[in-house]
């Protein structure tokens, strides 16, 4: 049985791990939560994968019951946990470290195209944006005891500095950019 695992699917067994017997409906909690638009928290990406990390055997499920309401509950197995440490590392791909994907550094690559008057307002909608997100992780790392949950409050840290840098990167734009004509 290969235990190879994508982001999403060791990002979501790493989630039942750290949350213990869990539903997918939490899982989906956690994705919905997320800054970053690559996780999805929709029913029908998530329900089915934690199905198919099931039928892999890396996770089970037992029933339970809140009232008369069933749920299935998922946790990690001993095979989970091997793939989920696999995921881990030690060895990582180029595509693990290396720069993901990013539409504003692609749109502003061609910021030419825009009037500059449009191009000010772009980038100050950017600025507005990420000093938003800025605030909100900030609010979750403040929530978090990083005492007692130093690599969750990591997540946040993470985003609060990359946010911070992509917010310098944004004001060297406007720099270059001055005032519209």
């Amino acid at each position: 049985m290969a235990t190879h695992l994508t982001e999403l699917e060791g990002c979501t067994l790493g989630l039942i791990w750290e949350r213990g017997p869990c539903t997918p409906y939490a899982i989906r909690k956690v994705y919905k939560a997320s800054p970053n638009p690559h996780w999805s928290g929709s029913a029908g990406a998530i329900y089915p994968l934690v199905r198919r990390l099931e039928e892999r055997g890396l996770a089970q499920s037992r029933e339970d019951y809140n009232g008369e309401r069933r749920r299935d509950l998922y946790q990690i197995t001993e095979a989970g946990l091997d793939a989920l440490r696999s995921w881990l590392g030690p060895e990582l791909t180029p595509v693990t470290v290396s720069i993901p994907v990013d539409p504003l550094r692609t749109r502003i690559r061609f910021l030419g195209a825009l009037h500059p008057s449009e191009r000010i307002a772009f980038v100050d909608n950017v600025r507005q944006e990420l000093q938003a997100q800025i605030r909100e992780a900030e609010a979750k790392a403040k929530a978090i005891d990083e005492h007692d949950e130093p690599f969750r409050f990591l997540m946040p840290r993470g985003v609060i500095m990359m946010s911070k840098a992509r917010l310098s990167w944004i004001n060297e734009v406007q720099q270059l950019l001055g005032s519209p004509d």
